[in-house]
């Protein structure tokens, strides 16, 4: 039941992202199993792998940004949400990131919902 509620929610989730330009990634980490996704505010998502890696994603106009990439609000909360369905479903995420911006932790370029 977890997996049919999970696929649900990837299907709507997916349906009200919008399509944005690609972006590089420098790489990722297949099979994060998600231990806590949380905002810091005034607009920061730190999604935490079991793996101990932090990834990150700062909202528009974020002003400690400098100059990593910064997404709108309806991503941050796709992000969230996968982040969400992945930890209540047991199932994983590929995290896609960037770090050309020098921080160590890498910025979310995109989320993949996958299975165990």
């Amino acid at each position: 039941m977890n997996r049919i509620a999970a696929i649900i929610l990837s299907v709507i989730v997916s349906s009200m992202s919008f399509a944005e330009p690609a972006r590089a990634a420098t790489g990722h980490e297949a099979n994060c199993s998600v231990t806590n996704i949380n905002w810091t505010p005034p607009g920061v998502i730190n999604l935490v792998c079991a793996s101990g890696n932090v990834y990150l994603a700062f909202i528009s106009g974020y002003s400690n940004a400098g100059t990593c990439q910064t997404t709108d609000m309806d991503t941050l909360k796709v992000y969230e949400s996968l982040g969400i369905t992945a930890r209540a479903s047991q199932l994983s995420v590929t995290v896609w990131y960037d770090t050309a911006c020098g921080r160590a932790n890498g910025m979310i370029t995109s989320l993949e919902l996958t299975g165990n």
